[in-house]
C-alpha cells in the first residue's frame, strides 16, 4: 500500500490499471483486482476529468469571474496561493506560499516586483487562532508608493520569469548565504532524500533483527 501511495503522490492520474503495470514493472507480483481493491480501501482514484465536466447542473449556482474587466491597481486586491502537499509517514503536511500580484494597467510588464512578508517577532508561525492581520501590511502600502529594492523587496525581469516557465518561486537575493531561503521544490527534494535515508536505515535494522 505504501508503494501505491508513493506512486500516486507522484502520478495522481494513475488508475488501478496503470498502477498495476507500474507495480509489475518494479517486480511486484500483483494483479489488477488486488490493486483496485487496495486503492478503493485507501480511498484514492485517478484524478482525471470526468464525462460532461463542462455541462453545468441546472441546480448549481454559477459564480461570476471576479477578475474580468477589473483594474488591478492597489495592494491586497488580488492574491494567489501555491499549496504543496508532502506525504509523511502518517498522512500529509503542506506548505503554503502566498503571492501578492500587482499589475500596471495600460503598459506591458517589463519587471515584476517581489515583497517578502516576514512573520512578526512576537510570533513563531501563523495558525487558526493567530492568523495574518491586515495591519502587518502597513509597511508594504508605504513602500508601494515609492518602490525601491531593500532586504524585503526586489525585482525580476519579465524575460527571466518567461524563460523559467513563469515559475514565481524566486529566492530573495538579499538573504545572506548562511541564512539561505529554500524554494518549495528544494524543500521537497531535501525531504525526499531524508525519507530515502530513513527507509534505508529501517530496512537495514529489519534485516539485522531478522538475521539475529
Amino acid at each position: 500500500m505504501r508503494l501505491i501511495e508513493e506512486e500516486y503522490t507522484r502520478h495522481p492520474f494513475y488508475g488501478s490499471p496503470r498502477m498495476t503495470d507500474w507495480l509489475q514493472s518494479i517486480g511486484e507480483r500483483v494483479n489488477h483486482k488486488r490493486v483496485e481493491r487496495l486503492m478503493r480501501q485507501m480511498g484514492i482514484m485517478a484524478v482525471v476529468p470526468g464525462p460532461h465536466t463542462s455541462r453545468p447542473h441546472p441546480e448549481h449556482e454559477v459564480y461570476p469571474y471576479l477578475l474580468r474587466d477589473l483594474a488591478i491597481s492597489r495592494p491586497h486586491q488580488v492574491w494567489a496561493a501555491d499549496i504543496t502537499y508532502i506525504r509523511m509517514a502518517k498522512g500529509f503536511m503542506y506548505l503554503v506560499a502566498t503571492n501578492l500580484l500587482f499589475f500596471t494597467k495600460g503598459a506591458p510588464t517589463q519587471t515584476v516586483w517581489y515583497w517578502e512578508h516576514k512573520i512578526p517577532d512576537t510570533m513563531k508561525a501563523y495558525s487558526k487562532t493567530k492568523p495574518i492581520r491586515k495591519s502587518e501590511f502597513k509597511n508594504l502600502e508605504k513602500w508601494w508608493n515609492n518602490r525601491e529594492e531593500n532586504e524585503q523587496a526586489w525585482q525580476v525581469d519579465f524575460a527571466e520569469l518567461e524563460k523559467n516557465g513563469f515559475n514565481l518561486d524566486i529566492k530573495n537575493p538579499h538573504v545572506p548565504e548562511d541564512a539561505k531561503a529554500y524554494t518549495s521544490k528544494e524543500i521537497i527534494e531535501k525531504l525526499e532524500h531524508s525519507f530515502e535515508k530513513s527507509d534505508h536505515l529501517l530496512k537495514k535494522l529489519k534485516q539485522e533483527v531478522t538475521n539475529g
